[in-house]
């Protein structure tokens, strides 16, 4: 279903209508998954801050939540 869904992103950056999927449930959902991964790489049991977005128990795993952009590209 992720063409559907980028499909819909786009459409609605251009129109500034709503996507089909709210935001905060598309981010939830992502992050999720994120963290998912972030266990299996550093091979840990990982404890999670929904608030602060961070990992309480390991910078290690924290730092897996950015990464450097290749230039000339930045994040805002």
């Amino acid at each position: 279903m992720t063409p559907p869904h980028c499909r819909n992103f786009i459409d609605c950056v251009k129109s500034r209508a709503r996507t089909n999927c709210p935001i905060e449930e598309g981010h939830t959902s992502t992050a999720n998954t994120v963290i998912a991964h972030i266990a299996l790489r550093t091979r840990s049991f990982l404890e999670w801050d929904g608030k602060a977005e961070r990992f309480t128990n390991s910078e290690t795993a924290n730092r897996f939540l950015s990464y450097k952009y290749r230039a000339p590209f930045k994040l805002g």
